[in-house]
């Protein structure tokens, strides 16, 4: 108590919450329990500190103070076991990483690999779920994975477009083909235009297995394709050359824009997965997504010096 006496303006002050502090606790809310709660023992010098998706408490103001504070803190040399679902807060925050399934701690150490095939597993489980009773189920996986059929999702039928299917392949490959990172990558969107008359710009965004957008296209920006067409059935295709991408799993969401207005608007579309079989390092959180071809040169400056490496 006498700690908390001696700290308490900076505590107060830290939570964000001092117009307030004197009110009854029963009018808190659960973030303000929450912001209070945290600010009392990054104040106190833990030894041990346990947090419980603290990131997600208060606004973005607060975020960013805990997260500094908890790094200050790991600094010092307080030992931080952080429970999340935010992977960038993970990556951020932690050195070691344990999965927790069904009540039992697997695979903790400094790897971040584990994590890494948890999304994964996440994404096929999705991808998945309504495939019947198949003979060949791993296969049906990996299929399902790289194509879209809209019979396997909500209905995005309206006035104007009408949706058949989107995939992923390489571009000179059958599509059961694995994808290198040396492969041209096409993605490909079936769909009839039911309305001529008005215009539908068509787009993609491509993220990362950690919800990062990392680039994108649409027909608005291509001349021989934004133009008007006529009522009927079509194929648009984008071609994403090889050795852009990094191994890795990659998600796609999918827009499509008429006027002002978005008609359609679906996440997580496509899954695929890009593979590099040479690759020296396969830890996730050590490559970028995208690939540069880029040359390293080390000079000593005293004297002699390396060529490229």
């Amino acid at each position: 108590k006498a700690d908390i006496q001696s700290r308490y303006e900076e505590i107060v002050a830290f939570s964000g919450i001092g117009d307030y502090i004197n009110s009854p606790v029963k009018y808190y809310s659960s973030g303000m329990y929450s912001r209070l709660a945290f600010s009392v023992f990054a104040h106190m010098e833990p030894d041990i500190l346990l947090l419980d998706e603290i990131f997600s408490t208060g606004d973005e103001e607060f975020r960013d103070k805990s997260s500094k504070k908890i790094l200050e803190m790991a600094d010092r040399g307080t030992t931080i076991i952080l429970v999340s679902h935010n992977m960038d807060e993970l990556f951020t925050v932690c050195n070691r990483y344990a999965l927790m399934e069904n009540g039992v701690f697997s695979d903790l150490g400094s790897s971040t690999v584990p994590v890494y095939e948890y999304l994964k597993s996440l994404l096929i489980k999705r991808s998945v779920s309504n495939i019947s009773d198949s003979t060949d189920l791993e296969e049906s996986k990996q299929l399902r994975l790289k194509e879209w059929d809209v019979r396997d999702t909500v209905n995005t039928n309206n006035e104007q477009i009408c949706l058949t299917s989107m995939s992923v392949r390489a571009s000179e490959k059958d599509f059961a083909s694995e994808l290198l990172i040396t492969d041209s990558i096409s993605i490909e969107l079936i769909y009839k235009l039911i309305d001529g008359e008005n215009e539908c710009q068509i787009a993609f965004a491509l993220l990362d297995i950690f919800n990062h957008e990392l680039f994108g296209d649409s027909t608005f920006f291509h001349v021989e394709t934004n133009k008007q067409l006529k009522s009927g059935d079509y194929k648009v295709t984008w071609q994403i050359p090889g050795n852009i991408l990094n191994s890795g799993t990659y998600k796609l969401n999918l827009r499509i824009k008429s006027g002002n207005r978005i008609i359609v608007k679906l996440n997580e579309v496509v899954q695929f997965e890009v593979v590099d079989h040479g690759s020296k390092n396969t830890e996730p959180n050590y490559r970028y997504p995208i690939k540069i071809n880029s040359t390293l040169g080390i000079e000593e400056l005293s004297g002699g010096s390396t060529g490229p490496v």
